[in-house]
């Protein structure tokens, strides 16, 4: 990745606009830039931007950019994210934010959301794999736990050992 840049006080104003524009491509490729060059001025308009999902699936792009930057201020807002009622891009993309940031306030959460056995595949399968690429020790009891006794699982969990020894010492 690209070393941490710090945008101008110019720069960042115009990021902020671009953030709230009314043109999706142009959020999306702010959100994109910022992710890249992970100016942590800007954390708080691109949860800002994250949050307004009027119209668009794209916010996933949001927290994406938001897990590249790696502040924890952006953990409250990825916590309440990995939970939206319509939109899976975005749950799945502050699942795996949460994990890059690797503040330990998301292990209960993602513990939680991958043992949820009334969620969709596709969110439990993102919080496995987000509390696997978070690293914390806490997180193989509750991944040995889905490998033994949660059948659909099982063979993804299982496979936790063998990626992620460190976990399971």
């Amino acid at each position: 990745g690209v070393d941490r840049v710090q945008l101008s006080p110019i720069e960042r104003e115009r990021y902020r606009a671009l953030l709230r524009c009314n043109d999706p491509s142009s959020r999306w490729q702010a959100a994109a830039d910022l992710g890249r060059w992970r100016d942590k001025a800007l954390v708080f308009p691109l949860v800002a931007a994250m949050q307004d999902d009027e119209g668009t699936q794209k916010t996933c792009r949001m927290a994406q950019s938001l897990g590249a930057i790696g502040d924890s201020n952006a953990v409250p807002a990825l916590l309440q994210a990995i939970h939206h009622p319509r939109n899976l891009d975005l749950r799945v993309c502050a699942t795996h934010a949460l994990a890059e940031i690797g503040d330990a306030r998301a292990l209960g959460p993602l513990v939680a959301k991958a043992e949820k056995v009334e969620l969709r595949e596709d969110d439990r399968v993102s919080a496995m794999l987000a509390l696997g690429d978070l690293a914390r020790s806490e997180a193989a009891p509750a991944l040995q736990r889905i490998a033994t006794s949660d059948g659909d699982f099982a063979n993804v969990a299982g496979e936790f050992p063998l990626f992620l020894p460190h976990l399971f010492l």
